[in-house]
């Protein structure tokens, strides 16, 4: 499978807040960062093992709820 989406760092914040790491099973597929707030768009591939395959998002940047931003998951 194909995991696509875009995703862009919350504006006038520093790059240490806006990063999101993405996993899937449990397994860390990557880490968005950027320091421009653009959308940049994203891609990860993956392959499903059981009849149940979970996707998770989570801040990895200082936890002051700013964070960055997803879109067209």
């Amino acid at each position: 499978y194909e995991l696509t989406g875009y995703y862009t760092p919350r504006s006038g914040a520093s790059a240490s807040t806006n990063s999101i790491q993405v996993f899937v099973n449990g397994v860390l597929k990557g880490t968005l960062s950027a320091s421009l707030p653009l959308w940049k768009k994203f891609d990860f591939d993956f392959t499903a093992t059981g009849t149940t395959t979970t996707i998770e998002f989570r801040g990895a940047g200082a936890a002051d709820d700013i964070g960055g931003s997803l879109d067209k998951i």
